[in-house]
């Protein structure tokens, strides 16, 4: 009996031994994703199931928390938030055996429903019988989007844009829509098809009153006609007809000091229309020259106009807004004071300038540099801007003479396009993109990003209500992204501000020559020295990084008194 008794007692303490050195991970719970790194993706407003895999689950007890508040005990998770954001989220499973936990990410995304901008003309879409109109709407989030067209209720194409012929004069109901999975926009208009005598014309003077100094030819210039058919132009300068033909444009000799009134008239089969236009020619070049002193300071003092043309970092950054101005002499002296500290702005999209002068004339020495020009190029990184230079050929301090262009490297290329005019529209809906259209059939948009610039509008409150048009020089985008992903817009070889060129650039300067200064035929101007510098957004182009090309400018200096600038 106690060697039964003892066998038994060793037996219990083996077993007894045996349960100390049990290994029990091995029935501990274990949590499997349905996506790689527990990284998951919805739109808002969307269910999101979240079922992971386990084992060794059954009778364990499941936690949910996010942002430290439980929102769910099952095995499986039904997401949902109506805001775009990420979330993140625990799992805790638990057992007798013990516990696992995880940590999932869940980005909530913004629907992404087509949205539709439509510029309509001012007095609706009108074509002539017979006559082709190309409607192009601009549709957000319509990459994947289905689009239809309809004419008085029948469906006519499904395409992004649509080519409007009819041969019977009347009113057509349009309507155009764009459907895909997250929701549908629609907008619906009217065509007025006309006869040709119905058709209404019109054309645009970007300036009515020029001055120009004694001895110089300038050019009148009518913009962008529209409907004008077979017009002949007509121009009398002081009541006296002077030239007919085709041309919507006029070379006025300034051979007699002051005033003079310019007519032209357009007269076609169906209409006539005149415009009045005012030349005041003024005393020789030299008669309102001020000569540089002690006092005067090498950078311009004052900023006459700021018209930036829509973009991403004129007025706001991700960090709140830059300045609030709502007016031009606002926005103005907001300028000067960046430029007082010397201080970067931004000039916007093609076409948005700046416009400054000096407290004294900078003069042409003759092939030497004569402008220095600061901004942020890089060379791999450039946004070229075109300058421009005036005289005070009035005398009265302000910019409202003759501008030269500075033919920089481009300036006889092929692609360089001349007399180039840009209309961009006025979003009706906050953080819209900025749609425009050219003078030469192409257009586009200025789009928003929310993470880089969040404000409303991209269109400055101190533009024209509606629309805004500039008229300019526009430079070949070469703008592309390399073989790393990286965005590069590369320099021009001279000429140009925030602009890395080869042979103009100083690693603070752009640096510039009053002797290449042109006329708007592309003669020398001659001019023996400057009051105002213009700079203007020279390149139409965009990248998915960056957005707009935008050039930038910290201060305009007269280079001969560079030493007197305070860095």
């Amino acid at each position: 009996m106690r060697k039964t008794l003892s066998l038994l007692a060793a037996l219990l303490a083996v077993a007894c031994g045996g349960d100390e050195q049990t290994d029990t991970s091995a029935l501990q719970p274990t949590i499997t994703q349905q996506e790689a790194n527990a990284r998951y993706r919805v739109k808002a407003g969307r269910e999101l199931l979240i079922a992971p895999s386990y084992t060794n689950a059954e009778g364990a007890r499941f936690t949910w928390t996010c942002d430290d508040e439980v929102v769910c005990r099952e095995a499986s998770y039904v997401f949902r938030r109506d805001k775009a954001g990420i979330y993140y989220l625990s799992l805790r499973v638990e057992n007798d055996y013990g516990a696992a936990e995880d940590e999932l990410r869940v980005r909530v995304d913004a629907l992404e429903a087509p949205c539709i901008t439509l510029i309509e003309p001012v007095g609706g879409f009108t074509v002539a019988a017979d006559a082709e109109l190309t409607i192009a709407p601009t549709v957000e989030n319509g990459q994947t989007a289905r689009f239809r067209w309809t004419i008085d209720g029948e469906t006519v194409g499904e395409a992004a844009e649509y080519l409007f012929r009819r041969h019977e004069c009347g009113d057509y109901e349009v309507t155009f829509s764009a459907a895909n999975d997250d929701g549908e926009d629609s907008v619906s208009f009217t065509v007025k098809v006309l006869s040709p005598e119905q058709m209404p014309f019109s054309w645009e003077f970007p300036q009515t009153v020029y001055n120009v100094a004694l001895g110089r030819t300038i050019r009148l210039k009518g913009w962008n006609p529209v409907n004008a058919f077979d017009a002949e132009y007509i121009w009398e300068v002081d009541g006296t007809e002077r030239q007919r033909g085709a041309q919507l444009e006029y070379r006025f000799e300034a051979l007699e000091e002051g005033p003079h009134e310019v007519t032209v008239t357009m007269r076609n089969s169906y209409a006539t229309r005149s415009q009045t236009l005012s030349v005041n020619v003024c005393a020789a070049e030299g008669t309102y020259y001020r000569p540089a002193d002690a006092a005067s300071r090498a950078s311009t003092v004052r900023v006459f106009e700021y018209l930036p043309a829509p973009g991403l970092w004129v007025s706001g950054y991700m960090y709140g807004p830059l300045f609030t101005a709502t007016t031009m002499a606002e926005a103005c002296a907001y300028v000067q004071s960046r430029f007082d500290i010397n201080y970067m702005i931004s000039l916007g999209a093609w076409g948005g300038y700046v416009v400054t002068g000096f407290d004294h004339s900078v003069d042409n020495s003759g092939g030497g540099v004569d402008l220095a020009i600061r901004g942020n190029p890089y060379s791999y990184q450039s946004e070229p801007g075109v300058v421009w230079v005036a005289q005070d050929e009035n005398g009265d301090g302000e910019p409202n003479d003759t501008w030269y262009e500075l033919a920089g490297s481009e300036y006889d290329s092929a692609e360089t396009i001349y007399d180039y005019s840009v209309t961009y529209y006025q979003p009706t809906r906050a953080q819209a993109a900025v749609v425009w259209r050219d003078n030469r059939g192409g257009g586009g948009t200025i789009d928003h990003n929310a993470y880089w610039n969040p404000s409303d509008s991209y269109y400055q409150p101190w533009l024209p209500e509606g629309e805004c048009t500039f008229y300019g020089t526009r430079l070949l985008d070469r703008s592309y992204v390399d073989a790393s992903g990286q965005t590069v817009v590369p320099p021009y070889d001279w000429g140009y501000a925030d602009n890395a060129g080869k042979s103009d650039y100083d690693g603070q300067f752009c640096l510039f020559r009053l002797s290449n200064a042109r006329t708007f035929d592309g003669r020398p101007a001659d001019l023996k020295y400057i009051d105002f510098v213009k700079i203007q957004t020279g390149q139409m182009g965009k990248t998915a990084l960056l957005g707009e090309t935008s050039t930038e400018v910290h201060h305009i200096v007269d280079y001969h008194l560079i030493d007197r600038e305070t860095e």
